[in-house]
């Protein structure tokens, strides 16, 4: 019997509890670089993608996943601040939904997270001062979490309540301060991720204004409909068998 379900679920093209893991910092292909007002660079280089030479126009990286990803899901990325006021978000886009997280202004350092329904926007800020793209809500998450020469460490799970709705869990901390923030976010139903985005501005002639490092998603694939009836094809001739004896 244990045999024929290893076999089905084979068929199947699914192994349970097999982890999917997207590293995208370290992958050479899935990346769109745009510079708005052609005023601020994002450059990769080793696993890290670091703003550079902003002048006051933002500059966007776009990394679209090559299979979308539904919940359950977790992430988990690394944000370093250099010695220049400046302001940044970093973007998680489904189909349906997206949440940013980053800077409210440009000097405190204060980090947030908000939610948005526009998917295709040129850019996604928090910050009210940002000029493209489109200006996401904020709530409050870490307070005084990106010091300048600070680095925060900001990770999300996702799990479906009763309702039937995604729910994302918001932890991060920074060397800035012993605190850290937690919060909850609702994504609606059936969150799927489908791309990443990261923001940044600046001052001029700047370097190493941001740098983003560790950025990864991983998800356990949940049976699909084949598996599952192909494993219920394996019991109920398991229990037939059972009955001939």
């Amino acid at each position: 019997m244990k045999k024929t379900i290893i076999a089905l679920m084979a068929l199947a093209g699914v192994a349970v509890g097999e982890m999917y893991t997207v590293t995208p910092l370290t992958e050479s292909t899935g990346w769109t670089d745009v510079s708005l007002r052609n005023r601020a660079t994002w450059t990769h280089v080793d696993g890290t993608l670091t703003l550079d030479n902003s002048n006051w126009g933002q500059a966007v990286s776009t990394y679209d996943l090559s299979t979308d990803i539904a919940a359950p899901l977790s992430f988990s990325f690394e944000l370093a601040r250099g010695t220049s006021s400046a302001g940044v978000s970093i973007t998680f886009i489904g189909l349906d939904k997206a949440v940013s997280i980053g800077t409210k202004d440009y000097t405190s350092g204060e980090m947030f997270y908000g939610t948005t329904d526009t998917l295709d926007a040129a850019s996604y800020s928090l910050n009210t001062a940002w000029d493209q793209g489109t200006t996401v809500t904020a709530t409050s998450l870490l307070g005084d979490a990106l010091n300048y020469n600070a680095t925060a460490t900001v990770t999300g799970i996702t799990s479906v309540n009763a309702d039937g709705d995604t729910i994302l869990t918001l932890n991060a901390s920074s060397t800035a301060t012993a605190n850290t923030g937690t919060a909850t976010v609702n994504l609606g139903k059936d969150f799927v991720l489908d791309k990443i985005v990261f923001c940044g501005d600046g001052p001029n002639n700047a370097t190493g204004i941001w740098t983003f490092k560790n950025v990864s998603v991983t998800a356990v694939p949940e049976p699909t409909t084949a598996t599952l009836s192909l494993l219920a094809l394996a019991g109920l001739a398991a229990r037939r068998r059972r009955a001939s004896r």
